[in-house]
């Protein structure tokens, strides 16, 4: 389908807001226009902005929806990085290396319209990460929601409190003083004491969770259920 253009539509609350933002912002080309309507030029493919008066629910993350474009050269994305930064557009991620020193690396930056679209703008270190590489499992972040800088100590705190968690199930619960046991392991083994076994398996329980919230942290995403979407 070489003689085949894309075409894109998305919603937007603000007609003359989204031609700010996709003429005068990214460079887009202006098409035809209505009350309720602008066509686009992106690259050579077609955007349509349609205009809506539903309240759409703003999306928790990068996901499912965004769309963008592919840049083959590294010197292309980073005038249009700078251009974007210079025109002040809103950024939802700050420019980004995915995946670093493998063959589907890329930098990467977020963009969010003045209707809460949000737009990325890639380039693929190896040109042959675009369509193929299919060796590699990895498809986008390990998980998807933006990120929390009131979060950034919780590694931390999540590192204190698993050890207090940890020697307040060993040795206050556990119905015997540290020195009856000969080492670690004989203290979470013992079969002379099921109290004890109980408190280790708790123990381990909090300790395996605190663990996933320490690693989400650190990946530069909000655990779930933990705080709700920033907005900047």
């Amino acid at each position: 389908m070489k003689d085949a253009l894309f075409h894109l539509a998305f919603p937007t609350h603000d007609v003359a807001a989204a031609k700010r933002f996709y003429v005068d912002g990214l460079g887009c080309t202006l098409g035809r226009e209505s009350s309720h309507a602008v066509t686009f030029g992106l690259a050579g493919h077609q955007l349509v902005a349609h205009l809506t008066t539903e309240s759409l629910p703003p999306q928790q993350g990068i996901y499912p929806h965004h769309f963008g474009l592919v840049f083959l050269s590294k010197d292309s994305w980073q005038q249009f990085l700078e251009q974007a930064q210079a025109k002040r557009l809103s950024f939802y991620q700050q420019p980004r290396v995915r995946f670093p020193g493998t063959r589907i690396e890329h930098h990467t930056f977020f963009l969010e319209d003045p209707s809460c679209n949000l737009l990325e703008f890639k380039h693929y270190t190896h040109e042959s990460a675009i369509f193929g590489e299919r060796d590699y499992r990895e498809v986008g972040d390990r998980c998807s929601l933006p990120p929390a800088p009131e979060l950034e100590a919780l590694p931390n705190v999540g590192l204190v409190l698993t050890l207090a968690f940890f020697l307040y199930f060993l040795f206050f619960k556990s119905g015997s003083d540290f020195g009856s046991g000969s080492s670690w392991g004989d203290l979470g083994r013992s079969r002379s004491n099921p109290l004890r076994i109980r408190s280790w398996r708790r123990a381990r329980e909090v300790v395996f969770a605190l663990d996933r919230i320490v690693v989400a942290t650190a990946d530069g995403c909000q655990p779930r259920g933990l705080v709700g979407r920033q907005v900047a």
